[in-house]
């Protein structure tokens, strides 16, 4: 018999076997068409396979029939997966008084909120992503909880009408960069290079695809221009010249 076809005849025996059990299939990732291909384990609960809070972990449930689960993951491009994670908190239960908040992968994580900020004498003003004047870095940190989504501190000091990188100053060594977005100044601290930073792909709002968030940082800071993550995985529908190489970007001041 030819290998191929023992390999096929014993993942349909799996599959069969595996089809009887209650609960669903749980999967290592979700690929970038929304489906799973890639197994870990079968007759295990959504609650099971989430438990870990990993972002790429996907579960479906065992209403799909054998033919049909072996057909979509080995020819069919892969089975409809529901993802443990969602790339945003509007499916995230926090446990207590948590709050969900989006990293700058877009990672969802929960939090723990303060009630209240120490009150200053001498309040060190700092503005706010959502050009709103914060008394202290812990009252941004509130209001970021409050909203649910990341509010950045952009510069020192009250938050000017039209303001520009003309006529903001930035601290601490780092560098105003135009949010074309809000059409706000934004201080950053440039990375000089990614050498250690892992791979992780994903789309910027120029519609091009980097290898990790540093990399997006370090384009941001080549152009003057301040971009933000839009999706954790490569652009879509982008051919390979919107991909930005790890090995050609650097910073120099």
């Amino acid at each position: 018999m030819h290998p191929l076809l023992v390999v096929v005849y014993s993942l349909s025996a799996v599959w069969f076997y595996i089809v009887v059990a209650e609960a669903g299939y749980c999967w290592f990732k979700v690929n970038k068409n929304g489906r799973c291909t890639i197994f870990f384990g079968a007759n295990i609960s959504h609650q099971e396979c989430c438990s870990d809070n990993r972002a790429n972990t996907a579960w479906t449930s065992q209403t799909i029939q054998p033919g049909q689960l072996f057909y979509l993951t080995v020819l069919g491009g892969g089975v409809p997966c529901e993802p443990c994670k969602d790339s945003s908190c509007d499916k995230v239960r926090c446990p207590g008084k948590r709050t969900c908040l989006l990293d700058q992968y877009l990672q969802p994580h929960c939090v723990r909120c303060r009630k209240q900020c120490p009150v200053k004498k001498r309040p060190r003003f700092l503005c706010g992503s959502d050009n709103i004047t914060y008394t202290s870095l812990c009252e941004l940190r509130r209001a970021t909880c409050k909203k649910g989504g990341t509010i950045k501190e952009i510069y020192k000091g009250r938050c000017k009408a039209n303001a520009t990188c003309e006529t903001i100053r930035c601290h601490q060594r780092k560098t105003c960069l135009l949010n074309l977005k809000t059409r706000l100044p934004t201080c950053v601290r440039c990375p000089m290079a990614c050498p250690w930073v892992k791979s992780v792909p994903i789309c910027a709002t120029n519609n091009q695809t980097y290898l990790n968030w540093c990399q997006m940082m370090i384009h941001s800071c080549q152009t003057k221009v301040m971009l933000e993550t839009t999706s954790k995985e490569a652009c879509s529908g982008t051919s390979e010249r919107n991909h930005i190489s790890i090995h050609t970007l650097t910073y120099q001041q």
